[in-house]
């Protein structure tokens, strides 16, 4: 199953890290999570410093729910790694 779609189905904590150990090893093995759809082939947030500024900005600009589910957790996660 590819992430996008994974997320998607995510509602508990574990669901949420088995996200966690499919997004790491997209990293570890240099494949973009976005790959799927033949766009970036790799990540564009490639550094802790871009990643973590890209995670911020794109954290402020949408609505979170008082109490964010795992899957609102994993959209932002996923959405950092390429947003720019």
């Amino acid at each position: 199953m590819k992430i996008y779609d994974y997320i998607q189905t995510i509602e508990t904590k574990e669901d949420f890290l088995h996200f966690l150990k499919m997004f790491r090893e997209s990293f570890a093995e240099g494949r973009s999570p976005t790959s799927q759809w033949g766009t970036a082939e790799v990540w564009e947030n490639d550094t802790m410093d871009r990643y973590l500024d890209a995670l911020e900005a794109y954290s402020g600009s949408i609505r979170i729910k008082d109490e964010p589910s795992w899957r609102q957790f994993a959209e932002m996660l996923y959405v950092a790694s390429v947003h720019e």
